[in-house]
């Protein structure tokens, strides 16, 4: 007997699911995620699911948009970058005392 897609989730498809549920908090804002063979889904920006579905068909949702920035889409990458970039030249440093 065939399955429909939707019925099958995997944990492919889950963890793309709880990715968005990690954008939504690490940038702060809400997340709208359509899936046509996965987990269509709002979520807050408190990584909170307010609505879910894996059946075709809509989710009528009510989602903020906030114009606030988190520091990572202030900073972005650049304050790992700072770090490797001290470590590098503690290393380097090191070496030279040697």
């Amino acid at each position: 007997m065939l399955e429909p897609i939707a019925t099958r989730i995997t944990g492919r498809v889950l963890s793309s699911f709880v990715i968005g549920r990690v954008r939504a908090i690490e940038t702060g804002r809400s997340v709208l995620r359509a899936s046509n063979g996965g987990v269509s889904a709002a979520i807050d920006r408190h990584g909170r699911v307010i609505a879910r579905t894996t059946q075709p068909g809509p989710l009528d949702v009510s989602a903020d948009f906030s114009q606030e920035q988190t520091p990572y889409l202030r900073f972005g990458n650049a304050p790992l970058w700072l770090l490797l970039a001290m470590l590098a030249a503690i290393g380097l440093s090191r070496q030279s005392w040697e």
